[in-house]
């Protein structure tokens, strides 16, 4: 009766993953006994911007604990080790106890539920530490990577920019004065931020990127050896900034 009666006045929030995600988007789970000694009554809510999906289902005691149990684990997971292929395993396994016991909605899907727990660019950070293992920085790039198609883009008017990667800066090296144009493209990773200097508006652009900046002034730096993909970094302010990337946040 103790565990039944913490699991009564427990109320699961999956708000927190979520929010740490940046998914804009909060599922929740909440329990209270329905009187019937055996039986727990639980409702997993999901809000997003179409509204709240609701699913309220009666499941035995010891199915709810062990849904709190796994909820638990893994927002731990999630805090302190979100990349591991543990927490990734840990996710499928949370979403398909859900599903099993029917408390996913029918107005949406498995899948909808999951991509909640896997943004895209979660998506990215995995692939690019991958990456990493395989290829350490500077070292040489093979014929066998293929180019992602560029799918999202982003733009930015009197702003202050940043940017790294590996691929091609132009110019390779800049000097703190104004130039008409600035370019950079990247196929394997890169990471680059743009701001407007009144507002704050602004994007994330990561992952391989294609960009350019008009009006820019600012520092800048390429550097390469022999055989190996070159990694430059530059920063500064520009007029105006376009930039085409796998993925792009946008701010607010």
């Amino acid at each position: 009766m103790n565990k039944k009666r913490d699991l009564l006045n427990k109320t699961l929030v999956i708000g927190i993953s979520i929010i740490f995600f940046g998914a804009g988007i909060i599922p929740t789970i909440s329990g209270h006994n329905n009187n019937n000694q055996d039986t727990i009554s639980l409702t997993f809510y999901t809000f997003d911007m179409t509204g709240t999906k609701k699913c309220k289902v009666e499941l035995p005691s010891v199915d709810a604990e062990e849904i709190s149990n796994i909820f638990e684990e893994l927002k731990n997971k999630i805090i302190n080790n979100p990349y591991s292929d543990e927490t990734q395993s840990l996710k499928n396994d949370f979403v398909e106890i859900l599903d099993n016991n029917g408390l996913i909605s029918k107005k949406i899907s498995k899948d909808y539920v999951q991509s909640l727990l896997n943004p895209k660019w979660l998506q990215n950070i995995i692939e690019n530490n991958l990456f990493a293992k395989q290829y350490s920085i500077g070292s040489r790039i093979k014929n066998d990577i293929v180019p992602r198609p560029l799918e999202e883009s982003g733009s930015a008017f009197l702003c202050s920019i940043v940017g790294e990667g590996y691929g091609l800066l132009f110019s390779p090296i800049m000097l703190p004065r104004p130039r008409l144009a600035t370019i950079w493209s990247s196929y394997i990773g890169a990471k680059f931020g743009a701001a407007n200097l009144i507002t704050g508006h602004g994007f994330i652009a990561e992952g391989p990127q294609l960009g350019v900046a008009l009006g820019f002034i600012g520092i800048g730096l390429s550097f390469a050896f022999p055989g190996e993909a070159a990694s430059f970094g530059f920063g500064g302010y520009a007029l105006s900034t376009f930039v085409r990337a796998e993925n792009i946040e946008t701010y607010p």
